[in-house]
């Protein structure tokens, strides 16, 4: 997962090599073994770069829907960003993802809470509960959104 989220954050895109590890990590079985960080880089490399590999992002909603308790909140925001990139049908993720969420929001940092609601507006999942626990976070705090943060909430 590294080599790909390096290849991404470095905005290098080689179809070749993300295709491989795509197929390597869902036909091994090694996407089992990932850690949560490990998991939510690897999903955030792919949608960064713009590559969907269907049978990819499938295997990860399993693994999150088992190991969700596991992540902080830094891997919820990337996951949710990764599966609203990806354009594929993904509820069940997003279901998950709440259910995690909902009653934490407020460990969330600012940056983090704004992608992450900018993730389910994208989803269309705007009607996820989280919405109204986070506008009274967000509420008090406007003062202090910077300008990115005012942009993936009003998106």
């Amino acid at each position: 997962s590294n080599t790909v989220w390096a290849y991404a954050t470095l905005d290098v895109c080689n179809e070749e090599l993300f295709a491989t590890f795509a197929s390597y990590t869902v036909d091994s079985g090694q996407w089992r073994n990932f850690t949560p960080q490990m998991s939510s880089n690897l999903l955030w490399a792919y949608a960064k770069v713009g590559i969907t590999v269907a049978p990819l992002f499938d295997a990860f909603a399993e693994y999150i829907a088992l190991h969700v308790a596991e992540f902080d909140t830094q891997n919820i925001a990337n996951c949710a960003w990764a599966y609203a990139m990806a354009q594929l049908p993904s509820r069940s993720v997003f279901e998950t993802l709440t259910r995690w969420a909902l009653g934490r929001l407020s460990a969330f940092r600012l940056a983090e809470l704004c992608g992450l609601l900018w993730a389910y507006a994208k989803a269309h999942e705007a009607r996820s509960p989280l919405f109204e626990e986070a506008v009274e976070l967000l509420l008090p705090r406007a003062a202090t959104l910077d300008q990115q943060s005012v942009s993936n909430l009003i998106w």
